[in-house]
């Protein structure tokens, strides 16, 4: 059931910056100019990476996942001492 529903958050999200890039992208203010793309781009990939972490901490929550460090291994050349 958890999974059902960050799936479809994911779906959520992803419409929502559908509509989000439609509308500031065709956006007019009532004096006829429009909002300067580097701005809308900016912030357009802002909010997609602020939301990819979000669902990829989330989803790793849900499945019960953690990142252990690994160990690294010793080899012979590791204990021995040049002089």
């Amino acid at each position: 059931m958890k999974m059902k529903i960050w799936w479809f958050a994911n779906f959520y999200w992803f419409s929502l910056l559908i509509y989000l890039n439609v509308f500031m992208f065709n956006f007019h203010y009532a004096d006829g100019s429009s909002i300067n793309p580097f701005v809308t781009t900016f912030l357009l990939l802002a909010i997609c990476i602020m939301v990819g972490e979000f669902q990829f901490v989330w989803y790793m929550w849900l499945a019960k996942k953690t990142y252990k460090p690994r160990k690294r291994k010793k080899t012979q050349n590791d204990s021995t001492v040049w002089l």
